[in-house]
């Protein structure tokens, strides 16, 4: 991976509660501002092989994703195989760290370039910039959720 970014968030909510949101895969647009909607691509739910497809905000951008690895309660790593957006080989691993009642969110990413040397530029200006936000944005967004119950969507106020 050329490009990697780590993001990390506390919810004052127990690592059970947040594994739980994390763990039913296809339903990610629940706490994920980014996304419009999710569903499965398969019939699994949760752990690795699991896959859903998130459709974003952004007109015409979407991602297919599966897990690849996970450790329950502790760690998934996802594999976004295939995508609208303008990376290449994206995959994220997530961890999730008890502290006291509250729980600790670590998201690291990693994606190729596209375009092999301008892509660099792009990526170091624009694409690690944009994605940090939309990272710290969904970590954001599962706090709220648990807050609140409700759907957190892109006119959430994060």
């Amino acid at each position: 991976m050329k490009n990697n970014l780590t993001v990390s968030q506390i919810v004052d909510f127990p690592k059970g509660l947040v594994w739980d949101l994390f763990n039913d895969f296809p339903n990610v647009y629940r706490f994920n501002p980014n996304v419009k909607k999710s569903y499965s691509l398969n019939k699994q739910r949760s752990g690795i092989g699991a896959e859903r497809q998130c459709d974003l905000y952004q007109k015409n951008q979407w991602i297919k994703e599966r897990i690849i690895d996970q450790v329950d309660g502790e760690m998934i790593k996802i594999d976004a195989y295939e995508s609208s957006m303008p990376i290449k080989n994206p995959r994220a691993t997530l961890y999730f760290k008890e502290k006291e009642y509250k729980t600790e969110i670590i998201m690291e990413m990693g994606f190729d370039n596209k375009i092999p040397i301008i892509g660099s530029v792009i990526a170091h200006f624009m694409i690690k910039p944009m994605m940090t936000r939309m990272l710290n944005n969904f970590l954001i967004g599962v706090g709220k959720h648990l807050e609140s119950g409700q759907i957190v969507t892109n006119k959430t106020n994060l």
